[in-house]
């Protein structure tokens, strides 16, 4: 269990190096001049969301992504596909302060994984994909209603919250830190939860549930799996009513 958890932090702090904090930024506040662009992307299968604003993805077989910013932010937003990986995020050194919102709007073929680096709120809709991986490094939040996906992911490491609807037959959890998800109206077949810190999982699986805590972090599930369940520390694994 020791190993586990230490993997599970190791790798969670690998992801939270996503986020760059840099001494002496160029902050750049907006204008309140709200302006909207086009971006021409495609090929990508990942997406990496790195700003301040809120992101939602739609999946329609088509590539897009539309842009609602402050015209003296515009030009700072940077949109790119390296490899499959789509990375939406501002130069390093640069912090942007919008005063009306960054908003993205994501069209997409097929999505596998989502990561979330910093204070971002991404919300998606009736994605459809065989496996999904979701990432959230800091304070940033998700929602994902009417997910189907046969293999599903989700890791936390800060205080970011996580919200699915949907069906995903495999699933796993991971969670540093105080970041919460909320998975009771997502039904799966197994799931698997690690939490190292005060974090909390609600998952709703038929089954088999396996639990592994580390701290005070707390488990509640819906269903009547078979559970396998570590503990160090004050966490609990409760069933929810």
């Amino acid at each position: 269990m020791h190993k586990l958890l230490l993997s599970l932090i190791l790798a969670l702090g690998l992801t939270a190096c996503e986020i760059h904090i840099n001494v002496g930024q160029n902050e750049i506040e907006g204008s309140g001049d709200l302006i909207e662009e086009q971006r021409d992307v495609g090929g990508f299968d990942e997406v990496v969301f790195s700003l301040p604003g809120h992101l939602v993805i739609e999946q329609t077989g088509t590539e897009g992504l539309r842009v609602e910013a402050e015209a003296n932010l515009m030009e700072h937003i940077l949109t790119e596909v390296d490899g499959r990986t789509l990375k939406i995020r501002t130069r390093h050194n640069t912090r942007l302060t919008p005063h009306e919102g960054l908003r993205f709007h994501l069209t997409v073929d097929d999505l596998r994984a989502v990561t979330i680096a910093g204070t971002g709120d991404v919300e998606a809709a009736g994605l459809q994909t065989e496996a999904f991986t979701l990432s959230v490094a800091g304070a940033g939040d998700a929602r994902l209603t009417d997910l189907s996906a046969r293999e599903l992911a989700v890791e936390i490491a800060g205080a970011g919250d996580v919200e699915l609807t949907g069906k995903a037959s495999r699933q796993s959890f991971s969670l540093a830190g105080v970041g919460d998800v909320d998975a009771r109206a997502l039904l799966g077949e197994t799931a698997e939860v690690n939490i190292a810190g005060s974090g909390s999982a609600t998952v709703h699986v038929r089954d088999r549930l396996e639990v592994n805590i580390l701290g005070s972090g707390s488990v509640y599930y819906l269903g009547a799996p078979t559970i396998d369940r570590k503990v160090l520390g004050a966490g609990t694994i409760e069933p929810l009513e």
